[in-house]
């Protein structure tokens, strides 16, 4: 039972009530028992009205609950009104209603007229407010469906874009703030593409990768699919599209993510890095406590609704329906399938924190229901890596637990059911599961700037096999030298919500007073009134906050983080050493570059007159041609969040235009005219396929929801199957990047406070995976990954390539 104890919280204190021998009642209660109860019914009035009132301002967005009662307003004004209006007048046709209405009051004939006026101008108001609530929303959505404004040339305005960018400003205008979740209502549907469309984008994008013979082959089975199954795997794809919020996410999500079976760790989890060359501080404790804090701060503003929806060009919304399981969220093994399970807030107020392969439980508030502050986790961090460092070795076995979640997802079910389903081992997985979210105390200390860059990335990606809970949505990770960043799970969102959670952290972590000179965490408010009467506190701001930290060390000492309890069989321990074997082994096989390009920005790339992502992309093209010889099918990620519960879609870079121009800059006598004539042409072809793929015209989701009919029917097509079996040896993503303008250009250590992104690993193993990201006006970032084992890539060297052609692009126009 000790240990049972020490694996959970501290139980409050408790209100009770007993019958005596004779009879009587008598009610007893531990010291602040009362004003406890009292609070937790004020915080769960509080919590429940946020939801409560949510609910209403979503559901009738874009009105507002203010609109109503201006609403009431003027329909009891027109009751009241003396006089009469013409007959063909829209008063005249609102007083006749509100008479209708009056006049069916028979349950209210006696009472007076104000009474019934109110009565009648209440309902008239309801039924007029919902009415218009729904036709505005309706409007909106018709609205934001045509995608017209993303064809728009850049620097241009059409007529017709104006107009409607006007009238999606009207209708979404209202008396109140939108809240995170108020446009989900006003979003389209993700429509399904025509099948003969898609067919013949898919035949566009594999003809230059194929011989004459091949390509015939492959568009003769397109033809047979056309012409054969395919309309009839499309219907019912159209049908599923009018049931479902979008017809390909849940599929995608469950057949793609949760149904792999392999590890996680690297094949599909991915990493954040902080900034490059600069820290807010090089104290491990106290960066890990602040950074907590910003994010339990973020986690307020996300279960309140108040974080603002992202609107491109203060217009167009996106879907946040992926910030749903930011936190509280954890990928639970299956058989088959896997499970992303979220947990509700009152089971997941606290976090799990790893140091020296010691599992703390760490609550989120204190006793009397008040949340943490900076300066309270700094002190839980100071205590857990002195108790870390001067406590014995874990368990046997419990020192490599994580390396289960790194392990196959098979092995992983079957260790939870055998080892994990009753006892000790059971409470404390669970307090794992239902955490807020993971953090690793980390002892390793990557240098600053790009030195050390890759050994981060590398480490945040998959640290030593057994120190990141990779089934968490997330894990932030500390280093000992103040370095942090972010492990993620990839199959509950994308990496833009995840990198704005961070940027938002970051930002908020790096304002004036978060920490003192010395680098600890500076006091709040909330600190010196929690410290109490401790005397005057001086003028100055290192011996304050010292006082008040002493003071508060005492307030924690009831409620330090407690260690959870394993209990392994030998069977467990083999089992726990094997998977760590196979943690390591994928690990020595990962290499993982990433490049600092510091020679130009996006202001050189716009001389090109192509976008940044198509000018990128082409040097992609011409790198990996250098490095193979040959090209390869491409996956470039683009989001779908116009659309309900959107996701990605594939962009295919890898066109016929692409492929001249790579062959025309390997030439050795290429003129520099047509080089850039195909540069742009190029560009142009690659930025109207990637606004297709945003606008749900792309090729690979169709095809992959189409196969799965196909599966479902039982009625086996070679060309989809064949489709989707080519391998993706070079897959890219772009990374939105936002902070840099939270910054000031002309700064001296501006560009050193840049983020530098995060990366992936490779999809084939005999291929690379690179992320890329756009750092302002001046500097580009590239996370270069790939397999040590495969004898045909080098990370360092398709780095280096990547520089290679760039500098050779921008000598065409430079």
């Amino acid at each position: 039972m000790a240990e049972a104890r020490s694996a959970v919280a501290v139980v409050p204190p408790r209100l009770g009530v007993t019958l005596s021998e004779d009879g009587s009642l008598h009610v007893h209660w531990e010291k602040d028992a009362i004003a406890l109860l009292l609070k937790a019914v004020r915080k769960a009035a509080v919590r429940r009205y946020f939801r409560v009132s949510n609910a209403i301002v979503n559901g009738v967005w874009p009105a507002s609950p203010a609109s109503l009662a201006v609403m009431l307003s003027v329909f009891a004004a027109i009751m009241l009104a003396d006089g009469t209006a013409s007959e063909e007048s829209n008063l005249y046709f609102v007083r006749s209603k509100l008479d209708w209405i009056n006049d069916h009051l028979w349950w209210a004939e006696w009472a007076p007229t104000l009474f019934r006026v109110l009565i009648v101008s209440s309902i008239g108001a309801v039924l007029f407010f919902l009415l218009t609530s729904i036709v505005r929303r309706y409007l909106l959505r018709t609205a934001l469906s045509w995608k017209g404004w993303m064809y728009q040339e850049p620097g241009k305005r059409s007529h017709a874009v104006t107009a409607w960018g006007l009238i999606v400003q009207v209708l979404s205008f209202s008396l109140k703030k939108p809240l995170m979740y108020s446009y989900q209502n006003a979003l389209p549907r993700q429509s399904v593409p025509a099948l003969k469309d898609t067919v013949a984008r898919y035949l566009k994008t594999v003809e230059p990768l194929l011989s004459s013979e091949e390509f015939a082959s492959v568009k003769k089975n397109a033809q047979d699919f056309v012409n054969t199954t395919g309309p009839a795997f499309q219907r019912l794809l159209l049908l599923k599209s009018w049931m479902a919020d979008n017809y390909v996410t849940d599929w995608w999500e469950k057949y793609v993510y949760l149904r792999g079976r392999s590890s996680i760790m690297i094949n599909s989890n991915f990493y954040v890095l902080d900034s490059n060359n600069w820290s807010p501080t090089t104290i491990q404790a106290s960066r890990a406590g602040q950074l907590t804090y910003q994010l339990c701060q973020f986690r307020q503003l996300w279960e309140r609704e108040q974080l603002q929806p992202l609107v491109i060009r203060d217009t167009v919304p996106l879907c946040m329906w992926q910030y749903e399981r930011i936190f509280s969220t954890s990928r639970i093994p299956g058989k088959e399938f896997d499970e992303i399970v979220h947990y509700d807030k009152h089971e997941s107020r606290h976090i799990i924190v790893q140091c020296r392969n010691i599992f703390y439980d760490v609550s989120l508030f204190h006793t009397d229901g008040s949340p943490f502050t900076a300066a309270d986790f700094e002190n839980q961090y100071e205590w857990i890596l002195r108790d870390a460092a001067q406590s014995p070795a874990p368990a046997q076995g419990a020192d490599r637990l994580a390396a289960l979640t790194a392990d196959n997802r098979g092995i992983w079910h079957d260790a939870r059911l055998n080892h994990f389903s009753a006892g000790i081992n059971r409470v404390s997985l669970a307090r794992i599961d239902k955490a807020a979210f993971f953090v690793n105390l980390d002892e390793g200390a990557p240098a600053l700037g790009e030195a050390g860059a890759s050994d981060q990335g590398r480490a945040l990606l998959h640290g030593n096999g057994r120190n990141r809970w990779f089934d968490k949505s997330f894990t932030l990770v500390v280093f000992s030298n103040g370095k942090a960043g972010l492990n993620t799970e990839h199959s509950w969102a994308d990496a833009p919500v995840i990198g704005h959670m961070w940027e938002w952290a970051g930002t908020a972590e790096t304002m004036a007073g978060s920490y003192l000179t010395s680098g600890a965490v500076d006091i709040q408010a909330a600190d010196i009134r929690r410290a109490g009467a401790i005397g005057d506190l001086p003028s100055d701001s290192s011996i304050k906050a010292a006082r008040v930290k002493e003071q508060l060390s005492i307030h924690l000492s009831a409620q330090r983080p407690q260690k959870l309890q394993f209990q392994f069989s030998q069977a467990a321990v083999q089992l726990l050493d094997e998977s760590l074997v196979r943690a390591q082994a994928m690990i020595s096989d990962f290499d993982l570059k990433i490049l600092y390009f510091k020679e130009f920005g996006k202001s050189t790339i716009k001389k090109a007159r192509v976008s940044p992502d198509a000018f990128i992309q082409l040097a992609l093209q011409l790198a990996y041609f250098k490095n193979q010889g040959k090209f390869t099918q491409t996956y470039e990620s683009s989001m779908t969040r116009l659309y309900l519960k959107g996701r990605t879609e594939t962009v295919r870079p890898v066109t016929d235009m692409t492929c001249a121009f790579v062959r025309a800059m390997v030439d050795k006598d290429g003129k520099k005219e047509e080089r850039v004539r195909l540069l742009q042409k190029a560009g142009d072809l690659h930025q109207q396929a990637y606004r297709d793929a945003m606008c749900g015209k792309g090729v690979d989701r169709h095809l992959f929801a189409l196969y799965l009919v196909s599966i479902y029917k039982q009625q086996e097509s070679k060309f989809l199957s064949d489709a989707l079996s080519v391998p993706w040896r070079l897959s890219t993503s772009q990374q939105p990047q936002q902070q840099t303008d939270r910054w000031d250009p002309n700064a001296p250590d501006s560009w050193d406070r840049v983020c530098a992104g995060g990366g992936f690993g490779p999809v084939a193993d005999d291929g690379y995976g690179v992320s890329y990201m756009v750092a302002g006006e001046k500097r580009l970032f590239f996370h270069v990954s790939c397999k040590r084992s495969s004898s045909n890539t080098d990370a360092t060297e398709f780095a280096r390539l990547i520089s290679e052609s760039l500098m050779e692009m921008r000598d065409l126009f430079v």
